[in-house]
């Protein structure tokens, strides 16, 4: 996430905070409700989920009902297939 708000900063400081605030808000949702995310459309797996922050694709693993492991924070425009892919190994 702190890569994703440097790249915005360069054109514009305010959307990158509040790109910082909105994905940390939308995290913090993932305690009580880790399957309120949708599963990523590129896998078939229940607990591979996402959830949408502006551009961006928060991509998260859910471990239990009450852990999540959060696994990437991408432009939706990036191939997250190949990311995944690399995480598989």
């Amino acid at each position: 996430m702190e890569n994703a708000a440097r790249f915005v900063a360069r054109d514009s400081p305010r959307y990158a905070v509040i790109l910082q605030r909105e994905a940390q808000a939308a995290a913090g949702t993932l305690r009580g409700f880790a399957r309120r995310g949708r599963m990523v459309p590129e896998r078939n797996d229940d607990r591979l989920r996402e959830l949408i922050v502006g551009s961006y694709r928060l991509v998260y693993r859910i471990i239990a009902d009450d852990e999540v492991h959060i696994l990437a924070f991408v432009h939706s425009a990036r191939d997250l297939e190949s990311f995944l892919n690399s995480e598989d190994r």
